[in-house]
């Protein structure tokens, strides 16, 4: 029997049983009808194409979503596509001017 804490009421509700009607308001801004949990179904289990150092170096057959982050977590992967954007800094130094930079980018334009 699990049970968790509402937010709402500020008591505890078996998981086992229906949610109170008077209790969704927390879930309100979820789902496209604003009144209930989103709810993801787990990865299909795959092979991975990458070896992994606890098997050293094997390639091991992920289960499922929490394997497919612990196993990314270990060996230091990133998931193409859910990397944080970052802004890239563009530092020329202190001896590069706007000036300069415009004159070979010009420079470079004449050379066709």
């Amino acid at each position: 029997m699990t049970h968790r804490f509402c937010r709402n009421c500020r008591g505890w509700h078996d998981l086992g049983e229906d949610w109170p009607v008077g209790c969704f308001s927390h879930f309100a801004g979820y789902g496209k009808v604003g009144r209930s949990p989103q709810i993801i179904k787990d990865i299909e289990p795959y092979k991975a194409v990458a070896g992994d150092v606890a098997l050293g170096g094997k390639n091991p057959a992920i289960m499922g979503r929490r394997q497919h982050r612990e196993f990314l977590k270990r060996n230091q992967y990133v998931e193409v596509g859910n990397e944080p954007i970052r802004q890239k800094s563009w530092n020329y130094g202190p001896e590069v001017t706007h000036r300069e930079i415009k004159q070979t980018i010009d420079q470079l334009r004449s050379r066709r």
